[in-house]
């Protein structure tokens, strides 16, 4: 099958206990649901409600995602990191205008239960993903998580917004140039 809109990275090789201190705080602090500042949940312009809660990180608090950025082989200058927390529910289906994509973690919980789907106008599925492995993704495509209202278990994604036109990065990944070493993080080719 042919991925269009993602690319997932098993090259990428790193212990996963780099994450423990994000998790840690993630797990001791108050979420807001994306776009809201009073942290109810919130509407768009549209009157759609969005299920989806996101915790900004901060690289000065976090070096991990300074080293992150500094790994990936990418143009723009402005990285922001946030945990993103798709609630019971899932996440309706949208298109990303204020990016181009992200660079995803896995972090914590059963993502095969929550594959992330990418649509056609029509609303019909011609792509997925599960998240079993660091990925960087197409956000300018019609994309949700559909997830059982009944779920209980948390799902726990690293985000790093990509300001990148995606078919550059896909080239970059698909040729093994997408990743300088760094400390915590080595790139395997093939």
């Amino acid at each position: 099958m042919t991925n269009w809109y993602h690319r997932k990275l098993t090259q990428l090789q790193y212990n996963s206990n780099v994450f423990d201190d994000i998790i840690g705080y993630a797990k001791s602090t108050t979420w807001k649901h994306k776009g809201s500042t009073t942290g109810e949940m919130w509407a768009d312009k549209n009157d759609v409600l969005w299920n989806v809660n996101e915790l900004d990180l901060s690289v000065d608090q976090f070096p991990i995602l300074q080293e992150i950025f500094d790994g990936l082989q990418l143009e723009f200058k402005r990285p922001r990191f946030y945990v993103s927390s798709v609630p019971a529910g899932g996440l309706s289906n949208h298109i990303d205008h204020q990016k181009w994509g992200n660079f995803g973690f896995p972090l914590v919980g059963n993502f095969a239960e929550s594959p992330q789907y990418y649509y056609d106008p029509f609303n019909h599925p011609v792509e997925h993903f599960v998240l079993d492995t660091p990925i960087i993704f197409s956000t300018r495509m019609l994309h949700g998580v559909p997830r059982s209202k009944n779920s209980t278990s948390a799902r726990w994604i690293l985000m790093m917004e990509i300001y990148e036109w995606m078919d550059h990065v896909f080239k970059k990944v698909d040729n093994d140039t997408i990743w300088k070493d760094t400390k915590n993080f080595k790139w395997l080719t093939n």
